[in-house]
């Protein structure tokens, strides 16, 4: 019998897992993950509950960057060690663009809290880069806005 702990009670697995993680063998993990794992991590429900449990995921994240889209013209979110938000940022500094930056953990913290931002915005990679208030696209999105003089025409 399975008891709750560091890792809900699946502890075998985890180690199963990671050590697949660790040596680069997917099939390995794939054969860790359990019918029981997916039984107790499904969402289960009605429709209109499962939407629910979906739209509540992590809603302070999105209401944090919805609000910081909101107060300022652009609005850059990325996470650490990613190069992109950086080439994004880089891009408004070097046209004197003033921009507020969200950061959200790395490649193997708060994601997530990246997750929830993934699906809000239906954009799958960082950065996430919203001017006044419209998300545009990820750096090469803005590069090409600014490149076309777009950029400057919506910050106008």
């Amino acid at each position: 019998m399975r008891t709750g702990g560091a890792r809900g009670g699946f502890e075998g697995e985890a180690g199963e897992i990671l050590a697949g993680w660790k040596g680069k063998d997917r099939g390995r993990v794939a054969a860790a993950v359990t019918d029981d794992m997916i039984d107790r991590i499904a969402i289960i429900g009605s429709a209109t509950e499962c939407r629910e449990r979906i739209a509540a995921f992590h809603d302070d994240v999105i209401r944090e960057v919805r609000d910081a889209a909101a107060a300022t013209d652009v609005l850059v979110v990325g996470m650490r060690q990613n190069p992109f938000p950086k080439k994004a940022r880089r891009l408004l500094e070097a046209e004197g663009i003033r921009y507020a930056y969200l950061e959200y953990g790395s490649y193997l913290s708060q994601w997530r809290r990246r997750l929830a931002l993934k699906m809000w915005t239906g954009w799958p990679t960082f950065p996430m880069v919203f001017v006044k208030g419209t998300f545009v696209g990820g750096a090469d999105d803005l590069a090409r806005l600014q490149s076309t003089g777009e950029l400057t025409r919506l910050l106008g």
